[in-house]
């Protein structure tokens, strides 16, 4: 029986690595002033092979449009995926690269959209904090 740890590799990288790529894109994002955050919480990443996408979004996603069963990466232009909640958003790019704050208070993503083009590879991700 296989293990279920991240031994099997997507484009050279572990899905560990991958998360964590990503989640440092989204957290070099994530301004945080004073009292509040900056509306700088969108990014884009590139790069993002579809098992990728599969394994991290689709798996915590609230919805993804048009099905993930249905999409043909050869002819499916755009996917989109609604994620719901800060422990899924968590799953996916790593709970500390969700987070900002200062002594005065701290803030989490909380709702995402994320919008996926698997023949550039190119995945969109904009998201709220709360």
């Amino acid at each position: 029986k296989k293990s279920s740890s991240s031994k099997n590799k997507i484009a050279g990288k572990t899905i560990e690595q991958h998360r964590r790529s990503m989640g440092d894109v989204v957290k070099s994002k994530i301004h945080v002033e004073k009292w509040c955050i900056e509306a700088h919480t969108h990014c884009t990443i590139q790069n993002v092979e579809a098992e990728v996408f599969e394994q991290l979004i689709v798996a915590n996603a609230a919805s993804v449009v048009p099905a993930w069963d249905d999409v043909d990466i050869e002819s499916t232009p755009v996917v989109v995926a609604s994620i719901k909640g800060t422990d899924k958003l968590a799953n996916i790019f790593g709970a500390t690269k969700i987070k900002g704050g200062t002594r005065m208070g701290s803030w989490s993503a909380n709702k995402a959209d994320l919008i996926y083009m698997p023949e550039s590879k190119e995945l969109r991700v904009w998201w709220t904090m709360r």
